[in-house]
């Protein structure tokens, strides 16, 4: 192959690359895949070492969760289940913005050995007020 073809198979997986990180919100880059992404926005810049480094993180690639299991234990506050609530719903919103028809999920096992089972009944029935 060419330096030019070399050059032309690059920039279509670059550009097939960047597409997926921003078509599939729900896959979350490495760190480094970041960088790299970052670093080779520049067609020059895109080096055949630099590339395939940018193909080995791409394989890295993983979804975010959708599902989140909570197993409910005597060590477990109120307040600890409503920031990991919480923070599953701030999650949630963010990928809905992005993808409206998506559905989260909270399964909280064990909800029947808790001592605050009102708590939870607040924060899924009622969650405007909790």
């Amino acid at each position: 192959a060419t330096l030019d073809q070399l050059q032309a198979i690059l920039t279509k997986e670059y550009t097939g690359i960047t597409q997926l990180m921003a078509e599939y919100k729900l896959h979350q880059a490495t760190e480094k895949m970041t960088a790299l992404v970052t670093a080779l926005a520049d067609p020059a810049a895109r080096e055949p070492a630099q590339m395939i480094a940018l193909l080995r993180e791409a394989r890295k690639l993983q979804a975010r969760s959708v599902f989140h299991k909570i197993m409910m234990h005597e060590g477990y506050t109120p307040s600890q289940i409503k920031d990991q609530i919480r923070a599953i719903v701030t999650e949630g919103e963010n990928f809905r913005k992005d993808i409206p028809s998506l559905k989260v999920v909270v399964f909280i096992d064990e909800t029947n050995t808790s001592r605050f089972v009102g708590v939870l009944k607040a924060l899924m029935v009622e969650p405007a007020s909790s």
